[in-house]
């Protein structure tokens, strides 16, 4: 049986998605939708690219930006998808609806959203994290997790990188 799930915040539902097979898919995690550094982060981000490609916003937790979202991606309530272990039957059917894209791929906002990384991945997305996060605010071995979670790391800065690599002992 399904874990229980929260009670749902607004989420697609997947017979609404409507590929357009001409423009390319992005889907961006972000951990809450508050009006604070990342999630605006993600909007920008989002806003940027729903110019030119199709996008999927997957939040963790709801708050005051998800009408900012809506405007310009399909909503996708995280809590629903159970990406800490197998997928929910939601989880599937909005994969399997967003994987009709025939280019696709994942940018995951901050190093707490690392297991939505591994999650996507199951599903043979490509993977991007932004990592803004200080390296040395997570235990060594969670932030081994954190870094082997998408295919791509990108750090704001080369110093952010060295420090993380350094803390986690990760490879240059």
């Amino acid at each position: 049986p399904e874990p229980p799930r929260p009670e749902p915040g607004p989420t697609v539902d997947p017979a609404a998605i409507t590929i357009d097979p001409d423009r390319p898919l992005v889907m961006i995690v972000t951990h809450e939708a508050s009006r604070t550094g990342a999630p605006l982060l993600a909007l920008d981000l989002v806003r940027r690219l729903s110019r030119t490609a199709q996008c999927a916003v997957v939040y963790a937790a709801p708050g005051p930006l998800l009408d900012d979202f809506a405007a310009h991606a399909w909503l996708i309530d995280g809590r629903q998808l159970n990406p800490w272990g197998a997928p929910t039957r939601y989880g599937r059917e909005i994969m399997s609806a967003l994987e009709r894209a025939p280019r696709r791929m994942a940018i995951c906002n901050t190093a707490t959203t690392w297991y939505y990384a591994r999650w996507i991945r199951r599903f043979g997305w490509r993977t991007i994290s932004l990592v803004h996060d200080f390296a040395t605010n997570s235990p060594r071995d969670d932030y081994r997790l954190i870094a082997d979670s998408p295919d791509v790391l990108v750090y704001p800065c080369d110093a952010m990188r060295q420090v993380a690599c350094d803390w986690a002992g990760l490879p240059e």
